[in-house]
């Protein structure tokens, strides 16, 4: 690197290229920052504390490596993923990213600030014999699972019927073409844990 050269938040090196058309910024650069601003922007921590610990590969600090893993792999409308392949997942690389449609990405997204101290999927109804509900979300809509005694109880309903669900959905998407044989492989062998 040239003495002077200004890094993208304090760590990516653009090589160089080009990084704007006719004024608008490339997808692929949009992206690349992107993924450097989750693990490296100070005021982008602090909003979503759950990057914190991730980090960028070095190959891909630099962003002719990514960008030749976004030409061979991007398709329009998905998104670069890096904790479906290997469960909680903190580094962004070649090796642990693929790109994924949305409805995949939101399907196995942990919503932890969410549901306070109590196992995921599981909400708490006050002044209920059974007080643990699970609900879950099916094609955008709240599907009910219904009530227990437990968290515990009301997390194994949750789990089973999320895992379930998210190889139902796998099944779907891999017989029409639009994910890659490694993600469906991850599909169909993610796991909810309680303390996710």
């Amino acid at each position: 690197m040239g003495k002077g050269k200004k890094l993208v938040y304090g760590v990516g090196d653009t090589g160089g290229l080009t990084v704007t058309v006719n004024g608008k910024k490339i997808k692929a650069y949009n992206t690349w920052k992107c993924m450097l601003e989750r693990c490296y922007s100070e005021s982008r921590l602090e909003r979503h504390p759950s990057y914190i610990g991730c980090e960028v590969s070095e190959e891909w600090k630099y962003y002719p490596n990514f960008l030749k893993f976004y030409e061979d792999n991007y398709r329009e409308g998905y998104q670069l993923d890096k904790d479906l392949l290997i469960q909680n997942n903190k580094i962004y690389s070649k090796e642990t990213c693929r790109f994924v449609p949305q409805t995949i990405n939101l399907l196995i997204l942990q919503r932890t600030a969410d549901r306070g101290q109590l196992p995921i999927g599981v909400n708490y109804k006050r002044g209920s014999k059974r007080p643990y509900q699970v609900r879950i979300r099916v094609l955008g809509k709240s599907k009910y699972i219904g009530i227990f005694s437990t968290p515990e109880e009301a997390f194994y309903a949750y789990k089973e019927f999320k895992e379930a669900h998210v190889k139902e959905v796998a099944e779907g998407f891999y017989k029409r073409g639009e994910i890659c044989e490694a993600v469906y492989n991850a599909l169909m062998k993610w796991e909810v844990n309680i303390d996710d």
